[in-house]
């Protein structure tokens, strides 16, 4: 999160979004620039055809995540 966003936002819903993570923070734009010079390098060169999702588990401990499942067909 950008400290201009942070700043802008409420801060029961900073929090809010830091307890639907599963880091206990949020992420920073550091934190994507360090994803983007790896894959950039040749640390990276054996990875093909990956989706990264780089949000600290935010998608995976979404509250909305359970809704979202039982809308997948079975």
């Amino acid at each position: 999160m950008t400290p201009a966003l942070e700043n802008s936002l409420p801060q029961e819903v900073v929090d809010s979004l830091k307890r639907g993570n599963a880091l206990p923070y949020l992420g920073s734009p550091e934190d994507i620039g360090h994803t983007m010079v790896f894959l950039a390098s040749d640390e990276s060169r054996y990875l093909t055809g990956q989706l990264l999702v780089v949000d600290g588990g935010m998608t995976a401990q979404s509250s909305a995540a359970p809704g979202r499942r039982a809308m997948l067909p079975a």
